[in-house]
């Protein structure tokens, strides 16, 4: 609550904090720009917004922070990620192309202090390029709840739940693993009970369930029930892969999203990671039952693959992008959504514009988590939940079009990122994380991971001095079901 003070002029209330900018963005439509403008916050939330006029003349700041010529907007909604694989950094390209997928090799070798680590890098990065929501899956999510704790990042953590062994799944072999999945459940009903409204009510807690070839019938109907009882949100992996629609096929001969559909898993509670092998029929039932994608552009594009953006938009079905794994700047996942959508969208088209992108990434990727309530616009009575860019910088001077500079290059000019009111990011920092420390904990954990790979898996570890490999096309070939060859336009359309 604001506290009235008697001035001068009366009485004005007095909020925590007063920021004003050359130029604040709310998105909350996208001609709405407000020049020369301040943001009232208090106890974490938007109090008022407005002309800096207008706000000085009703409101009073215990802190006045001036960013001067810059630019303020929502912090970004990350709604598909996987911090702790900031360990794949240098194998990006190989990562998902190799003879083995090495995020599965990874799995079961991470302990809970790897997680905490290398997941809190992947915090910070995310902080750096504006950054204020993750939703994160993998294992040991307790352990990257305490790394959100500390870092001052926004997070929606879902326990990573898989029927099969992860080291025969990293090699393409289905062999089941009795109990894993049971015990992954509890663990995250345990991390929810732990977590749930914690952090300053930060945290939120869901379920993951790896993907539809790699989790039985029976447990996707458990975690249903579950999700059913306590309105917890669902990520899953879905459309994913060649191997995944071939598998599905072959048990059940339709496709993983109606497979999904059938179980009654798809709906407004579940968000769908990639479904870049959907088909149009596919795309329509996520359509009628409120299923979300969240969209990761990235890694697809640089295997030379793109996803029908634009189609699933005239579809109306709800869309976020998240960063996936290794790099976790969403301004880099932005042009990289922006870059295969003009790969398969005539120019112009209406669905894809630079106020759109940056909606996917903030109000839509909100309304994907089902937390648009919190957060993902600037709107009295939300988190104060924002990011700065400075616009006085070579990147941004001359421009004739601000949001267009923006996508281009704002991730080079972030000098603040806020989360609740408090900066987690640039100057005056309230959080608590320290960096050299977490780099330090991040490149131990890196460097014994590592060298376990390359002892029990030499030939997809690699080079022993940096995380490389064999030569790029020896390992597509190697396994050329993971991801279907950029030849086969017709599985994308």
């Amino acid at each position: 609550m604001s506290v009235p003070v008697e001035g001068a002029d009366g009485s004005h209330p007095v909020v925590d904090t007063i920021l004003t900018a050359a130029a604040i963005i709310p998105m909350d439509g996208p001609s709405h720009i407000i020049s020369d403008g301040a943001i009232a916050i208090d106890h974490g939330r938007i109090t008022a917004l407005g002309p800096s006029a207008d706000i000085a003349r009703r409101y009073a700041g215990r802190r006045v922070i001036d960013v001067g010529f810059s630019a303020v907007l929502p912090g970004f909604i990350d709604v598909h990620a996987h911090l702790p694989q900031t360990l794949l950094r240098g194998r990006h390209r190989s990562a998902g192309s190799g003879a083995s997928f090495l995020p599965f090799l990874i799995t079961p070798l991470m302990t809970p202090a790897d997680t905490r680590a290398l997941g809190r890098v992947g915090c910070l990065e995310a902080l750096r390029f504006g950054t204020t929501t993750v939703q994160a899956s993998m294992n040991n999510m307790a352990a990257l709840a305490e790394a959100v704790h500390e870092t001052g990042l926004r997070a929606v953590l879902a326990e990573e739940i898989c029927d099969f062994d992860y080291t025969a799944a990293a090699r393409g072999q289905l062999i089941p693993a009795p109990g894993q999945s049971a015990l992954q459940l509890q663990t995250a009903i345990h991390v929810a009970d732990a977590w749930q409204g914690r952090a300053e009510s930060r945290i939120t807690t869901a379920i993951a369930p790896l993907a539809p070839d790699l989790v039985l019938p029976a447990t996707y109907g458990a975690i249903r029930e579950y999700s059913d009882r306590y309105g917890t949100l669902v990520a899953t992996h879905l459309a994913q892969t060649t191997d995944e629609r071939q598998r599905i096929h072959d048990a059940y001969r339709i496709s993983p999203v109606a497979h999904l559909h059938n179980l009654g898993v798809l709906g407004p509670r579940l968000i769908a990671a990639h479904c870049v092998l959907a088909s149009d029929h596919d795309t329509t039932m996520l359509h009628h039952t409120g299923t979300a994608i969240a969209h990761c552009p990235r890694g697809y594009l640089m295997d030379g693959l793109t996803a029908p953006l634009a189609r699933w938009l005239a579809k109306g079905i709800r869309v976020g992008l998240g960063t996936d794994d290794v790099s976790h700047n969403m301004w880099e996942t932005i042009r990289a959504a922006r870059y295969g959508a003009a790969i398969r969208t005539a120019a112009g088209d209406p669905h894809i514009t630079d106020y759109k992108l940056l909606e996917l990434a903030t109000r839509q990727g909100a309304e994907a988590l089902g937390i648009q309530h919190m957060t993902g616009s600037l709107t009295p009575g939300k988190q104060a939940d924002l990011q700065v860019i400075a616009l006085r910088s070579p990147a941004h001077t001359p421009t004739a079009d601000l949001l267009e500079s923006l996508i281009c290059s704002a991730d080079t000019e972030i000098t603040h990122t806020l989360v609740d009111g408090r900066i987690v990011h640039g100057s005056m920092r309230d959080a608590s994380a320290d960096l050299d420390t977490a780099l330090h904990e991040a490149e131990a954990s890196a460097s014994r991971l590592w060298q376990v790979l390359r002892t029990r898996y030499p030939h997809d570890a690699g080079s022993p001095l940096l995380p490389g490999g064999p030569d790029l096309d020896e390992e597509r070939s190697a396994k050329p079901g993971l991801y279907a060859p950029a030849s086969e336009p017709s599985a994308y359309t």
